[in-house]
């Protein structure tokens, strides 16, 4: 068999490209190339194909490949489902000066910089990296690059100055040399605990596959940086809508298969049940910072108390790079902060940016801001003490830099977005001043960020002092939790105005709705923002009358909402809701948007007593507000009809969504996405009466709205499916489910969970045609997909369950479709509640083995508690209610109950007939 190579190259590197790819030509190989090939419209398409014929993928390492998302895209797919590599289908060439980062730099490489000249040793060497297996000796060996670590460079790097701690650092080792093991490193604020963890992962980096820091102080620090890393090895796993889900199959099973264990950091981590719960089962070690001493009997904990005075002293002559402080000076000003290790780095960073200063008036000062320290406060004195002085020595030598260090402190403590401090000078009050006891008056907050060359010298001023950390890397800044608080500490006058000043500028960065949704490709923006944003908003009480705050929790939630975090979003909609209610009056359109968005968040969980009356309020009060052709009243008549739909009730949902439509039509023109969903929607309500010929006019019309190869078309191509699937016209269906599946694939990524859903779909279609290995192969395929970015025990798995059950039914392999229906059932009665139409929809299709199989007795209960769940919840006259009365018809048929199932069978007609169209069969 021809063995296949597809080159995955950058278009700088297309001209050596073609040079390898001609070596691989004369060896016999056939080579997929995309300026020998194809387009790059086709390419992503091109390339999956070869890859599902066995092709490998040869990625040429170069500056310009690591920076393409497109060249990410290519090699990430020959890996999505072998992220370790173990089977050699990526092969990679570096034939540039470049340091392959994140999961490549975990994967060996041949090195092909030094020979690029050498014709005849680069074909010898690019034909061995070709060889199955990895190549440490041969012609190869000079060239072979062995695998290095996965770090986490945001976070994990040599602290500058370490000093002493030498036994701890051995204790970490020793304590982190079994599986499992689990290390923690306790202590008062500011003794250090984080610079020893830092320091150990740096030193000891080469011990692991894997070093990686996660921001513990609560359980969302912990998911976000399990999918920062998860994001390594499946891309577009930190935009996935579950988030604790996707960053439980990290754990579960991307950290597996290393040669090397895997060392995760949990800083500042106050819960053991958080790590017992985020550290993964196998390969691991866990390191661990706390104040808390108290730790369950199998964990190695390692005090860390103050420095000795000696270590102390040496550490602020040496860092402080002050030739006129003498050691009994430095003695003094350690002995004054207690050793602690916090304060005296502080101490050292002012006096080497206070040349002017003398040790003597540091020591007055010091001792100064020692009596002014709050009573009760989280943090040491001393604490107090060495950051009141670099923050007055900030404002000294930049003034405003104070104001900024106050307006940071409002914020979460890692990551702060540059951009926070840069936006419109009207956002932040004149009247914002922090307080410097016995200091000249500090420059206001709105006088601080005038002035944009001040802004950049103020945070220059408070990064070089050590009060914020800057990231190159990210643009960001960070602080040390006790910063924060001493920075807050020194407004506590007018907190709240500082909190409602940080809100009105995270609404301003934060990114706007377009039609009632976030932008797909404005989600990393806001991942990055929401720790800001949730910090900001919690500071608020609830009665804030702070219109900004609102804007900003309702953008929030509807984001929170497409992420899956429904709990947190309903909360948010709501203080939103009761903030423009108390400002507007309950008649304003702002009122009815943000009740629009509070029904979205209750539809998405079903809950449509509660919601469909929410949508009826918005539409009253847009019409009168704002017009009855308004886009917003379509936009709210859209979400009405979508639930009439839900619910059974077909003309009044039809007649919703064909407003919604002649509005955007009208307002729109024929060709735009919002037309395209309300052609769609209407679709898919005359698909559900039966109604095939408009339904398959109206994905018709919905298709020609929209590019070829929009997204968005996927979904439409999926529902046109459906109905071919329906009327036999199976090669129909087929076609627009590959063709749904391609663009998913292409746009997406393989292990997207909308892949999942088509292949869900076709292999129904391949189940109904009686293909059963092909339908078996794409259900067990979505299966992983669900099961990796979900859980096992996630709603969307069930689904897919319940159609691998359906098949081996369908097949007579009744022993294998009873635990998989029943492991079906159990995730829907755990996840959406006993009451739920999902579970009735398990209880039927389990109840139907039974009945094949003439277990009257156990169907009997099944098909009864099914019909009884949709009555409640989806109301007596909805189809899937006549489905149950067909069932139960069954049943009786089987058992001789003639009469009993002709009624069953008259009471589910007469539904069908109310619902369905005339030329739609009944049964």
């Amino acid at each position: 068999m021809e063995q296949k190579v597809f080159i995955s190259r950058a278009g700088a590197d297309a001209p050596f490209a073609s040079e390898i790819g001609r070596v691989f030509e004369d060896a016999g190989y056939h080579v997929i190339l995309q300026q020998w090939d194809f387009a790059n419209r086709s390419f992503m398409e091109r390339m999956h194909a070869a890859l599902a014929e066995g092709a490998r993928v040869v990625a040429l390492l170069s500056p310009d490949y690591l920076r393409s998302d497109h060249c990410e895209a290519e090699w990430q797919s020959a890996i999505a489902h072998d992220p370790l590599n173990t089977k050699s289908r990526l092969v990679l060439l570096r034939v540039a000066e470049c340091e392959p980062v994140g999961l490549l730099s975990s994967l060996a490489y041949w090195d092909l910089v030094p020979i690029r000249d050498n014709s005849e040793l680069l074909r010898g060497i690019v034909l061995d990296a070709l060889r199955e297996g990895r190549r440490k000796s041969g012609p190869s060996g000079p060239y072979w690059r062995e695998p290095r670590t996965i770090v986490d460079l945001e976070a994990i790097r040599a602290v500058p100055s370490f000093s002493g701690r030498d036994e701890e650092l051995d204790a970490i080792g020793v304590a982190l040399t079994d599986e499992g093991s689990v290390c923690a490193v306790h202590g008062l604020g500011g003794v250090g605990k984080s610079s020893i963890a830092r320091e150990y992962a740096w030193r000891n980096r080469d011990r692991y596959a894997v070093v990686w820091w996660l921001a513990a102080q609560s359980e969302d620090g912990i998911v976000d940086g399990l999918l920062r890393l998860g994001a390594l090895f499946t891309r577009g796993l930190d935009q996935l809508p579950d988030r604790r889900t996707a960053a439980q199959q990290v754990t579960r099973s991307m950290l597996s298969g290393f040669a090397k264990p895997v060392l995760l950091i949990f800083d500042n981590l106050e819960d053991e049940r958080l790590l017992r719960t985020w550290q993964p089962r196998t390969g691991s070690r866990a390191l661990a910072t706390s104040r808390n001493a108290a730790w369950s009997a199998d964990v190695r904990t390692i005090p860390l108390d103050i420095w000795p005075l000696e270590t102390a002293v040496g550490y602020l002559r040496r860092e402080s790079r002050r030739s006129d402080l003498s050691g009994d000076e430095a003695r003094a000003i350690a002995q004054t902060l207690g050793a602690l290790p916090l304060a005296v780095s502080h101490a050292a960073a002012a006096l080497r940016g206070m040349r002017m200063v003398s040790p003597e008036q540091y020591i007055a000062r010091i001792s100064e801001h020692l009596a002014q320290a709050p009573r009760n406060a989280e943090y040491p004195r001393s604490v107090f003490a060495t950051f009141r002085t670099a923050i007055a020595a900030a404002e000294q030598r930049t003034p405003g830099a104070a104001a900024l260090l106050c307006f940071a402190a409002r914020f979460a403590t890692d990551a702060i977005p540059g951009e926070l401090f840069r936006q419109t000078v009207d956002l932040y009050p004149e009247t914002l001043l922090p307080v410097l006891p016995d200091e000249p008056p500090a420059l206001d907050l709105h006088a601080a960020v005038g002035e944009p060359m001040r802004v950049e010298s103020a945070l220059g001023a408070l990064d070089q002092l050590s009060l914020l950390s800057f990231a190159a890397a990210s643009r960001t800044f960070a602080m040390h939790r006790l910063v924060q608080l001493v920075g807050r500490d020194l407004v506590t006058d007018s907190g709240l105005r500082w909190s409602e000043c940080a809100a009105a500028v995270a609404d301003a960065v934060f990114p706007k709705l377009e039609f009632g949704e976030i932008d797909f490709a404005a989600r990393p923006q806001c991942e990055r923002l929401l720790p800001h944003v949730r910090a900001a908003l919690s500071a608020l009480s609830d009665d804030v009358e702070s219109l900004a705050a609102a804007r900003l929790a309702e953008r929030c939630a509807v984001y929170l909402r497409e992420r899956g975090d429904y709990d947190e979003a309903e909360t948010l909609q709501k203080c939103a809701l009761t903030a423009f209610e108390k400002a507007y009056g309950p008649d304003h359109s702002a009122v009815a948007t943000s009740l629009y968005h509070l029904a979205n968040v209750y539809w998405r969980q079903g809950r449509y007593r509660e919601t469909e009356p929410l949508f009826t309020r918005a539409v009253a009060t847009q019409e009168r507000t704002l017009g009855a052709d308004h886009l917003d009243v379509a936009m709210s008549l859209n979400g009405l009809g979508v639930v009439c739909r839900d619910q059974g009730r077909y003309e009044e949902a039809a007649s919703l969504h064909e407003r919604a439509l002649a509005t955007r039509e009208r307002r729109l023109g024929a060709d735009h996405t919002l037309v395209a969903q309300s052609l769609n929607n209407l679709g898919i309500v005359r698909f559900d009466q039966g109604r095939y010929a408009e339904a398959e006019s109206l994905y018709g019309r919905a298709l020609a709205a929209l590019h070829p190869d929009d997204p968005s078309t996927s979904w439409i191509r999926d529902n046109l499916a459906r109905l071919c699937r329906d009327l036999g016209r199976f090669a129909e269906a087929e076609q627009q489910y590959v063709r749904a599946l391609a663009i998913r694939e292409q746009t997406l990524g393989p292990d997207h969970p909308d892949v999942a859903f088509t292949l869900n779909n076709l292999a129904m279609l391949y189940r109904d045609q009686r293909q059963y290995a092909q339908a078996e192969s794409l259900y067990q395929r979505a299966l992983k997909i669900r099961s990796r970015v979900f859980g096992p025990d996630h709603p969307r798995m069930a689904s897919t369950l319940n159609g691998l059950a359906v098949l081996y039914r369908d097949q007579g392999r009744y022993d294998e479709a009873a635990p998989i229906f029943a492991r079906a059932l159990a995730i829907r009665e755990k996840a959406l509640g006993p009451e739920h139409a999902d579970v009735a929809t398990s209880l039927d299709e389990l109840a139907r083995l039974y009945l094949e199989q003439k277990a009257y007795a156990d169907a009997e209960p099944l098909f009864a508690r099914a019909l009884a769940i949709r009555q409640r919840a989806l109301g007596p006259d909805h189809l899937d209610v006549a489905t149950s009365l067909n069932d139960l018809a069954a049943l009786n048929e089987a058992q001789g109950n003639t009469s009993e199932a002709r009624s069953l069978h008259a009471r589910a007609q007469s539904i069908r007939a109310k619902a369905l169209a005339p030329d739609r069969p009944l049964a």
